[in-house]
């Protein structure tokens, strides 16, 4: 695989998998309105490595690696 052929394959990933994190929040107050006694929440959590690929251009200022100590 050339690196244009991996990097079409990397922006493509990137695409659906923001798309599935988009859809969170929606399904999340779906399934708390379904079943209210519930109190659902969720929660996601995503890599360092991984936010640099899905969102290289908005890092937010606390990000840490994980295992990484506060400041």
């Amino acid at each position: 695989m050339s690196d244009t052929d991996d990097q079409r394959k990397r922006h493509r990933q990137s695409i659906e998998i923001r798309q599935t994190l988009s859809s969170i929040p929606e399904l999340t107050e779906t399934l708390a309105w379904q079943y209210p006694d519930a109190r659902l929440s969720s929660t996601i959590s995503i890599g360092s490595g991984a936010w640099d690929q899905l969102y290289s251009d908005s890092k937010p200022r606390a990000r840490q690696q994980y295992g990484d100590s506060p400041p």
